[in-house]
């Protein structure tokens, strides 16, 4: 594949989070689909930093320098769908915090009306600002996110002392 051809990457954050083996992964994954991985950063060369979050000094520098910052995600989705593609979802933005927001942290979250990649999305969300995704309605979750009009079970969650 040549969809990440004349892209070179370099990865920050995920490193901390990630074996090596994982990672090593990543790096032939980008490879097999015509880009390369930068070992630090150069912005002579590197054209993309992939990044969790906004914190570090090179996601700063990279910005300044023009350079496309983004998330895995949107390396995901680029991989996935054989087609480059600037970014454009929520999750391909990099977030204000390392490890998720404080006050989600004992959250628990369920989702309903979402389907596919939109539920997939929804999931991720959710774990990115460091909430726990829970697929039943019961009386430990804090809240209930509904996609159109689907009232029903937040009135169903409501009556179980939500």
């Amino acid at each position: 594949y040549t969809t990440l051809k004349g892209c070179i990457l370099m990865l920050i954050d995920y490193p901390e989070y990630y074996s090596k083996d994982i990672m090593n992964k990543w790096k032939i994954v980008i490879e097999e689909h015509g880009g390369e991985v930068a070992t630090f950063y150069n912005p002579e060369f590197v054209s993309h930093v992939i990044c969790m979050s906004r914190m570090s000094d090179i996601y700063k520098r990279a910005l300044e320098d023009g350079k496309c910052v983004t998330t895995a995600h949107w390396l995901n989705d680029v991989v996935i769908a054989k087609e480059y593609m600037t970014p454009h979802n929520p999750l391909h933005i990099p977030t204000q915090f390392k490890t998720g927001l404080p006050d989600c942290a004992k959250m628990k979250i369920s989702v309903t009306g979402y389907e596919g990649k939109d539920r997939i999305y929804v999931k991720d969300m959710i774990r990115v600002i460091g909430a726990v995704y829970t697929g039943e309605l019961s009386q430990q979750k804090h809240t209930s996110h509904l996609a159109q009009e689907r009232r029903i079970k937040v009135h169903q969650s409501s009556e179980m002392g939500n």
